[in-house]
């Protein structure tokens, strides 16, 4: 059963995130704000389905979710994706983008809350970077909201230059 509402709330977040920016849209830059929110779409969509696969353990989905250089440092189990996906559910993120860059975060930003996921468009798909992600990323602890913080700066600084100057929450 829980499985089942976690399914419909990450449909419910999809739709409901697909069409607030949308609704915003300035009538002169239209063409140009709807590729934006495109890609964000494109991303959310993306982690939504990572996450509805670590629910129900779909090893294959999450697989092709993920870059090919992930694939070389992750190896999924049943209880490792059970326990993340419980760890997203309810939370409410904020996505930004550069080029094939991006990342999506827990809106407010909060490095005691779970982890930023980064993306790399690969082959013209978004897919998780976890290969980006291990060499830029540490975990204070091994559950929900243990916290984290960087590996390196060079994540860090690329996480910054998604947002204004001087805007950076970090």
């Amino acid at each position: 059963m829980k499985k089942i509402i976690l399914f419909i709330f990450i449909i419910l977040l999809f739709i409901g995130y697909s069409f607030f920016d949308v609704n915003k849209i300035p009538k002169n830059e239209e063409s140009k704000q709807v590729n934006i929110d495109e890609e964000k779409i494109a991303i959310n969509k993306v982690f939504s389905e990572f996450i509805a696969a670590e629910a129900y353990c779909d090893i294959t989905t999450a697989n092709k979710l993920i870059t090919e250089d992930s694939k070389k440092v992750v190896k999924f189990t049943c209880a490792n994706m059970d326990a993340e996906q419980k760890c997203y559910q309810e939370r409410l993120f904020k996505i930004n983008y550069k080029g094939n860059q991006g990342v999506l975060y827990i809106d407010p930003f909060n490095q005691e809350k779970e982890n930023p996921f980064f993306f790399t468009r690969e082959n013209d798909e978004w897919k998780i970077d976890f290969k980006r992600m291990s060499e830029g990323l540490v975990m204070k602890g091994n559950k929900c909201d243990s916290g984290w913080d960087w590996r390196n700066t060079d994540l860090r600084d690329e996480f910054c230059t998604y947002f204004k100057k001087d805007k950076c929450p970090i």
